[in-house]
């Protein structure tokens, strides 16, 4: 109820409703607390005086049990003693009784008078029999035993090679008949010999059991009353078995029947449990105590009666509280209406103004004060912030337009999605290259661009940009019926509290600078051409001059020669990196794919290098860590990139220094490590020297000299290779550059096709 009077306050559009809910909350919460406690108690009182009634009936229920086997027992043992004398005086040779007995004739009056009185205490049913001895019947109520009972289990027991032992059987229960019996057998003893003479068994038939049950039934509205065994087994029960389930002649082990198994000799108490059919019960037990200080059997009585039925005072209870709290529920609504009316008028005035703000309306009427307590505070209150939020939204749209005229100014095209993928806002420089319109804006993206590799670039930067990165691209469009080639830069737009909000895009339309790069390009390519041929002339006449073959020279004269030779080398070295660079980036050049080995290439590249590092004084060592792979690759292409990195290394390594080259296998990839000993490279310039002609900025690297092409020609093959370079350093402690190659499956070494050269 408290559920409902709750969600119908959190629901309720009017503060009047809301008021009085709260009002009855408080006011019933007192009420049903009383219920409650006056019910659990109640419950729990008469749970425990009705558990201990129970427990009671089913203590003198198992002592009236005990008793009756106990006096059933005194019976057989009376007729025992009785049957002494008898068993004595019986002189007939075993021949002429069996032969009697076969003829279904006593040989005995006395044995006649003791079976008969105990056949009638042991039921219409119930069986009978004396024997002498040596298990041999000397008379029974059934003619249809075998005169020979040595073998049976209860004579064999009761005689005890002549010593006597009164023998108590288990319960039987014959489905047949549908009654339950038990066996007691007792030794006829000589009393001058103190010897067993014969037995004397009884089969009882326990009928008297189930007429007690029935009475316990009855005692009181739903009463059950059960008798079972050790083992669980049902001794005696109700006829129609309503209270518990019996299944094959055995009770389901319920908390009472395990706790009754496992008590001590005369415990009882009771427990409260459900039923398989969801019913409660209050279950009182008791376990036999025995009769008179014998201790016949391990029975235990359960004695059922439904709490529905025990409980129902406690229920009337409960029900008269609730009725009520009804009733003052009633009351107190009523008055409730009355006092929230007066107190929720100016409030509901309030909520109005405060929906015509979220509205976008502040021009509204200042709100009237009626009161000077809290409620005419609030209203106060709430005009002088209508007042200032007027003030407010004045200036933001004021500083909006400005921002919206900024953004619509900038020569670069400008494009904001939200984290959703729809458009929030385009300046007129995206629309222009992304052929959009202004009409655009609210629609999902995908939707609004045409070109397909826009639509592409848009779906996987929206993927990067959830993941909080920065992306940058290049990528050719087609827009209007104009080819372009736009670099584009997504971020992700993140508010002070972390949360993603979108992504926002700058377009800069490039392909003015990319044409004159192309046009650089091809204007070193055909300028380099063009110094090749005058430059090799050159050298080699300068060559023949060297060797003698043009005539004497003086030593200044080859002085002066040689320094021209150098320098043509250093020319030539120029501008066959101009040539490589420029091929490579106009893609004429195509990489070969056969199989390499990086630990061979880099064996002999180092070799080619070691006199240069020699000369200086720098050593050079090779660490291999694991197997290498064979890969695929360009040979020539990637010994380049080794060796621009080895010259590169030993140039800038001092006299005494170390120039390393580590192989490491590193997930599917060759990690490829040069690392020296020089003066390092500073943080600001790390990121530039893989660009054309860069060479960095102090005194030392001028003096080294260097076109500046090695590393870019070597970033230009790597990333040709799908790989990937980059440097690491340290200022005073060294660098290491580093490179990344594919490693190529298996099946790819064998079948992979060559690509040669096309210059």
């Amino acid at each position: 109820m408290l559920t409902f009077l709750r969600r119908f306050s959190q629901k309720g559009k009017s503060l009047q409703t809301q008021l009085t809910v709260l009002l009855l909350i408080v006011s019933i919460i007192p009420l049903l607390w009383v219920a409650y406690f006056a019910y659990t108690g109640g419950r729990r009182a008469l749970e425990n005086s009705i558990g201990v009634s129970l427990a009671q009936l089913a203590r003198e229920s198992i002592d009236k049990a005990d008793m009756s086997l106990f006096w059933r027992l005194q019976q057989v043992r009376t007729a025992a003693s009785n049957a002494e004398a008898m068993l004595k005086e019986l002189d007939l040779p075993v021949e002429e009784r069996k032969r009697t007995w076969d003829m279904k004739r006593p040989i005995s009056p006395k044995a006649v008078e003791i079976v008969n009185g105990l056949a009638i205490l042991a039921g219409e049913d119930g069986k009978v029999i004396l024997t002498d001895k040596d298990g041999l019947i000397v008379h029974a109520n059934q003619w249809v035993l075998d005169f020979d009972q040595s073998s049976e289990s209860w004579w064999r027991k009761a005689y005890n090679n002549g010593v006597g032992h009164t023998y108590i059987g288990r319960i039987k229960y014959d489905p047949n008949l549908k009654l339950h019996s038990i066996d007691m057998a007792v030794p006829v003893m000589d009393s001058g010999t103190n010897r067993a003479i014969g037995v004397l068994e009884v089969t009882f038939i326990l009928s008297d059991l189930r007429g007690m049950i029935q009475r316990l039934n009855g005692l009181m509205e739903g009463m059950e009353a059960y008798i079972i065994d050790e083992q669980g087994r049902v001794i005696a029960a109700p006829p129609d078995k309503k209270g518990i389930r019996i299944l094959q002649d055995r009770m389901l082990y319920t908390e009472a029947a395990m706790k009754a198994i496992q008590a001590s000799e005369g415990e009882s108490g009771y427990v409260t449990e459900e039923d398989e059919s969801g019913r409660k019960k209050v279950i009182g037990w008791a376990h036999s105590a025995g009769y008179m200080g014998h201790k016949l059997t391990d029975w235990s009585v359960l004695v059922f009666q439904p709490t529905s039925v025990a409980f129902a005072p406690a229920s009337r209870l409960k029900n008269n509280v609730l009725l009520l709290t009804l009733l003052s529920a009633v009351v107190v609504a009523f008055i409730g209406v009355i006092f929230t009316r007066r107190l929720t008028g100016p409030i509901i005035k309030l909520a109005e103004a405060a929906r015509a703000i979220g509205k976008g309306t502040f021009d509204a009427d200042e709100i009237p004060i009626t009161s000077r307590n809290e409620v005419g505070v609030l209203v106060e209150e709430f005009n002088l912030m209508r007042k200032n939020l007027r003030e407010l939204m004045g200036k933001l749209s004021d500083e909006q337009e400005k921002m919206r005229a900024v953004v619509n100014s900038i020569a670069e095209g400008l494009v904001f999605l939200d984290k959703r993928g729809r458009i929030v806002h385009l300046n007129p420089a995206a629309e222009e290259l992304l052929g959009m319109r202004g009409e655009d804006v609210g629609r999902e993206i995908e939707s609004a661009v045409e070109d397909p590799t826009l639509k592409q670039l848009f779906e996987s930067c929206q993927l990067s940009t959830h993941q909080r990165k920065t992306i940058a691209h290049e990528v050719p469009v087609k827009t209007r019926g104009r080819e372009r080639i736009l670099k584009v830069l997504a971020s992700p737009v993140i508010s002070e509290e972390g949360i993603l909000l979108g992504t926002v895009y700058v377009f800069d339309d490039i392909t003015r600078e990319k044409e004159i790069d192309k046009m650089k390009s091809d204007f070193v390519s055909l300028v380099s051409h063009e110094l090749r041929t005058p430059l090799t002339t050159i050298q080699l006449g300068i060559s023949l001059i060297l060797d003698g073959k043009a005539g004497p020279i003086n030593d200044r004269q080859r002085s002066s020669l040689e320094k021209v030779d150098r320098q043509a080398k250093r020319l030539t070295r120029l501008i066959n990196d101009l040539l490589d660079l420029s091929r490579i980036e106009s893609g004429r050049v195509r990489m070969k794919r056969e199989p390499i080995s990086l630990l061979d290439i880099a064996v002999s590249r180092m070799e080619e290098i070691r006199p240069q590092a020699e000369a200086k004084g720098v050593s050079m060592d090779l660490q291999v860590k694991g197997d290498i792979p064979m890969t695929v690759g360009d040979e020539e292409r990637i010994g380049q990139v080794i060796t621009n990195l080895l010259s590169n290394a030993v140039k800038f390594t001092p006299p005494g220094g170390t120039v390393t080259v580590r192989l490491t296998p590193h997930e599917r990839m060759i990690l490829t490590e040069v690392i020296d000993t020089g003066p390092g490279i500073p943080p600001e310039q790390r990121d530039k020297v893989f660009d054309k002609f860069y060479q960095l900025s102090d005194v030392h690297t001028r003096q080294q000299g260097g076109s500046g092409l090695g590393l870019s020609i070597a970033k230009s093959i790597v990333e040709a290779h799908n790989g990937r370079i980059w440097v690491e350093s340290e200022e005073g402690k060294g660098s290491n550059f580093k490179f990344l190659l594919p490693l190529i499956p298996p099946e790819e070494l064998k079948d992979g096709s060559q690509n040669t050269d096309s210059r």
